[in-house]
């Protein structure tokens, strides 16, 4: 953490392929953090309906078709009505200014 703000303290100009590569590293951790606990306890709960063998089996399915559903409906939305799709750094500021006049 201290080791991401010094660098954007002295970096001078933004480097947008540094900071999409260090959001999207910090969001899939935060992702997998997120997803493994989640995953334990599902199983832990599912294991006690279905036993050991059955348990694991149906959170790991479901844990898949999850993951294939999220990547299909990203698929089928179109960059240009999503409302969470940035394309470049400017945005960034002109999205923020519009949260502060609301």
């Amino acid at each position: 953490m201290c080791i991401g703000s010094a660098l954007a303290f002295y970096m001078n100009k933004t480097n947008e392929k540094l900071l999409s590569a260090a959001l999207g590293f910090s969001a899939g951790v935060m992702i997998y953090v997120s997803m493994i606990d989640i995953f334990v306890k599902v199983r832990e709960f599912l294991e006690m309906f279905y036993g050991s063998s059955k348990g694991y089996q149906y959170v790991t399915i479901d844990f898949s078709i999850g993951i294939l559903l999220v990547g299909v409906i990203d698929k089928f939305v179109p960059e240009n009505e999503n409302s969470h799709e940035i394309h470049n750094v400017e945005e960034i500021f002109i999205s923020e200014q519009d949260k502060m006049n609301f």
